[in-house]
């Protein structure tokens, strides 16, 4: 209990966390994940051009768009997956294959063995 109110009161559960837009905070100061993040969304070239500090806003921006490149690509995946799902049903259909005949086997099945 009081670890779960140490945690809460630090308030790490929070997305803004690292976002402080305070006067006292006036940048951010980038993980290796946050370059690496950086980097794919062509904000900078290389590593080393990546400064100590950066904006906040640049932050923001970056994962913004990252956010949204990663749910375009999660939008198409389920789309290509749900097209091969529908075809496999189309096949499965044109067999005779179906959950109700694969029941009615299984149960066949049981009666013999039982």
């Amino acid at each position: 209990m009081n670890a779960v109110r140490l945690l809460r009161s630090r308030n790490l559960f929070s997305p803004f966390t690292r976002f402080n837009t305070s006067s006292t905070h006036q940048g951010h100061r980038p993980s290796s994940f946050d370059k690496k993040l950086l980097r794919w969304t062509k904000m900078y070239r290389k590593g080393e051009e990546i400064p100590e500090v950066i904006s906040v806003d640049t932050m923001k921006k970056g994962k913004d768009w990252f956010r949204i490149r990663v749910t375009c690509w999660m939008m198409v995946v389920t789309v290509l997956c749900s097209y091969v799902m529908v075809k496999w049903g189309k096949h499965d259909r044109d067999r005779g294959d179906s959950l109700t005949q694969r029941n009615l086997d299984w149960h066949d099945a049981a009666k013999k063995e039982g």
